[in-house]
């Protein structure tokens, strides 16, 4: 099971600042849904978040080193696991036509 990084979590932040400026628990939340984070962790990775001084015009590297110094946001982050709710799809497919999972348009060609 992959734990989330200080690497993913700054480029996720990173994101976030890129393009709306403001830390929300709602853009955090949104931005790290592949993984499992609840509504526990969520207001506990914000709050160590905000004490980061995190703005938009540091870089992922920046940002990435400023996590690392923080022995709480570390602990934190290194308990949320990747989310493993994946759906595989198998398929045996003979004769004509496409093989294709999922809604499919077939008049854009």
């Amino acid at each position: 099971m992959d734990f989330l990084t200080s690497t993913v979590l700054s480029g996720v932040l990173y994101d976030i600042l890129k393009h709306s400026a403001v830390l929300t628990i709602d853009n955090i939340k949104s931005g790290l849904k592949g993984w499992a984070i609840n509504e526990v962790v969520t207001p506990a990775l914000y709050n160590e978040i905000s004490k980061l001084d995190l703005n938009d015009e540091l870089n992922k590297r920046a940002i990435e080193k400023r996590i690392n110094a923080s022995d709480d946001l570390i602990a934190l982050i290194k308990t949320i696991p990747r989310n493993t709710n994946t759906t595989n799809i198998e398929q045996t497919h003979y004769g004509t036509g496409h093989n294709v999972a999922g809604s499919v348009n077939i008049y854009n060609k």
